[in-house]
């Protein structure tokens, strides 16, 4: 697995370098095009599906305002 891919996974990283992490994935896709899309497309929607996730259950942190203003920032 690409250790980009590792950082967004695991849980050996604080939020704000999963935050810059995710933000460089979407450029490298941006900018890769096809031969990203090709190799890395699966692993990508999966993570992002994960962040979604996250950030529409963002009403039950209402009383964590770290994590509530991470959400948003996902």
């Amino acid at each position: 697995m690409p250790p980009l891919l590792e950082i967004l996974r695991g849980n050996t990283h604080d939020r704000q370098t999963k935050l810059q992490a995710l933000t460089t994935l979407g450029d490298l896709c941006i900018y890769a095009g096809v031969p990203f899309i090709k190799v890395y497309l699966p692993d990508t929607l999966r993570i992002l599906e994960s962040a979604g996730e996250l950030t529409l259950s963002k009403s039950q942190y209402k009383e964590d305002v770290d994590t509530l203003e991470y959400l948003v920032d996902l």
